[in-house]
């Protein structure tokens, strides 16, 4: 044999033995994991209890945690500090009429520093 056929033949071994050797298993064959994902999925068909609170007390108790909930889900809790309001208005003023009138042209109030909320850029 010449070494390039014996180096060929290792190379087929050692290709066939990484191809059919196992990696380290955490749980033993044939066994899977307790994991939620790989529960049915869930549908509104189900059962899901309710049983509503027993007075007034208890169930505003509940809606204010639902809320609460709610609020923190959405990242609104703690709430975030309000913008301060600085509107701009134009005030236009008729000098020629016997009444001292004015009127506002435009007015952009402010939602937070550089925008505004009609949509248009100042």
């Amino acid at each position: 044999m010449t070494n390039s056929t014996r180096l060929g033949s290792l190379l087929i071994l050692i290709a066939a033995s990484t191809l059919l050797a196992e990696g380290p298993r955490a749980l033993p064959p044939g066994r899977l994991p307790n994991d939620v994902r790989l529960q049915p999925l869930k549908d509104l068909d189900g059962y899901f209890p309710f049983t509503p609170p027993a007075s007034v007390e208890a169930w505003e108790a509940r809606a204010a945690q639902v809320r609460r909930r709610i609020l923190v889900s959405q990242g609104l809790w703690p709430c975030p500090p309000r913008p301060r309001s600085t509107p701009s208005t134009t005030v236009a003023s008729n000098a020629t009429s016997t009444r001292s009138r004015r009127s506002i042209l435009r007015a952009f109030p402010a939602s937070m520093s550089r925008a505004t909320s009609t949509g248009r850029g100042r």
